[in-house]
């Protein structure tokens, strides 16, 4: 994970990198289910990867051609059938193959995000633009520290929709 500590960079840039370090951590991982599981599960993961994201595509790009078209439910079927002949065992560590993944991914993304806010510098944030703006339109103080004292802020917590 690269940390840019430099100009905010291009949103393409970033996505790039993230996805770049995303594909490593991915064959990290898929080198160590061939060191601890074998390479029949790495198989196994790869072909049920390769199955949902084929399904997660409707049409071809630049498709003019009804030909283009596949059709989702034909890949959904085909994933379905793949896994009705896996047996509890192997589906276990399916399942925890994929959920190693979405978590190196997901921390994989929190770090890129902490390296943006870190080079993006500090916020003033929209409460100090408000009053700079209201300040500016030369309203009086007694005006703008009314309105700062009506607001009502109630901070919210929410789950990652992961946990």
């Amino acid at each position: 994970m690269s940390v840019d500590q430099g100009s905010p960079k291009d949103p393409v840039q970033k996505d790039l990198d993230l996805r770049t370090d995303i594909r490593r951590l991915g064959e990290l991982l898929g080198q160590s289910l061939i060191r601890q599981e074998g390479r029949e599960l790495f198989d196994l993961v790869e072909r049920v990867r390769a199955l949902t994201k084929r399904a997660r595509t409707t049409v071809l790009e630049d498709s003019t051609d009804q030909s283009d078209v596949i059709d989702p439910r034909d890949e959904t079927a085909e994933v379905e059938a793949l896994l009705a002949e896996v047996d509890l065992p192997t589906s276990m560590s399916l399942v925890r193959a994929f959920s190693a993944y979405f978590h190196l991914a997901n921390i994989a993304e929190q770090l890129h995000r902490a390296d943006e806010l870190l080079s993006s510098g500090p916020d003033s944030g929209w409460l100090e633009a408000t009053v700079d703006a209201m300040a500016a339109a030369e309203l009086p103080r007694q005006e703008i520290e009314a309105v700062v004292d009506a607001l009502e802020l109630r901070p919210v917590f929410t789950a990652h929709p992961t946990e």
